[in-house]
């Protein structure tokens, strides 16, 4: 790919490394409680339909980023949307050293890039892990150019996950109020799935429950149970209008959100 930006991030660093080691540049210790992400490789036919609505939903807003713009995926762990970033210049940060990551930084406090320094700032399911939010959020503005934009998604609907940093779960209120304290303006917040992907995660949970801890003819029984149980969702899907089993936020049950911002 022939990138005119190439590492741009290497003349934008801002404060003094600990060290650089293998590729990375270190600007804390690596935690020694973090939980390490291993499902970023997970190939996408095996991916929950939350992982499919946070990838459509950038896909979405990214298309209109012209090539070889300067990224900077906050938060970015093993890297599971990589391939929507491949035509851009993309510095990956986190606080622990996955194989796409460029900085090794604690988040919370500070980001070691220089003022005005990017194009996009990207925080795929990062928000929640933070609980010094604002703080972040103030240094990705502070981080982005004039006219640049922040993408976030947030999961709403999600059992507790990378313990003990999980903190939060936004609704779109709030994503308005704080995107708006940190200085972002047109902000727009958009509902991603509904009751029905909620429903979906409660049957993934019961499955792995019933396969883990029941036996013998429970076991089997429960599982009819299952099987009788999706039959009947499928039946319902069939009843139901598609503009229902489609739309997001229905009821005032959404499983996630997706949020745009832009720096004035």
């Amino acid at each position: 790919m022939n990138n005119p930006n190439a590492r741009w991030w290497e003349g934008a660093l801002r404060g003094t490394p600990l060290q650089v080691k293998d590729g990375r540049t270190y600007f804390t210790d690596v935690p020694a409680d973090v939980a390490v992400d291993t499902q970023g490789k997970a190939p996408q036919s095996s991916w929950s339909n939350m992982r499919q609505h946070h990838y459509q939903w950038l896909k979405k807003m990214l298309r209109a980023v012209p090539n070889n713009s300067r990224i900077v995926d906050v938060g970015c762990g093993p890297g599971q949307f990589t391939d929507l970033i491949e035509n851009h210049d993309c510095c990956g940060i986190d606080f622990y050293p996955y194989q796409n990551v460029n900085l090794v930084a604690d988040i919370s406090k500070t980001i070691p890039l220089k003022d005005n320094s990017a194009d996009i700032a990207i925080l795929s399911n990062v928000l929640e892990h933070v609980y010094d939010f604002q703080i972040l959020l103030r240094e990705v503005h502070r981080v982005l150019r004039p006219g640049g934009s922040i993408l976030i998604v947030v999961p709403f609907m999600i059992k507790l996950h990378q313990l003990p940093y999980d903190f939060f779960r936004y609704t779109c209120h709030a994503l308005e109020r704080i995107g708006a304290e940190a200085g972002f303006s047109d902000i727009q917040v958009d509902a991603l799935g509904n009751f029905f992907d909620v429903w979906d995660i409660d049957q993934r949970i019961r499955t792995r429950i019933i396969l883990r801890e029941a036996t013998g003819w429970r076991r089997f029984m429960a599982r009819m149970l299952m099987w009788a149980e999706r039959k009947s969702d499928f039946i319902l899907h069939k009843l139901l209008p598609s503009s229902v089993i489609e739309a997001p936020d229905a009821d005032g049950f959404p499983q996630s959100y997706g949020m745009i911002g832009r720096k004035s």
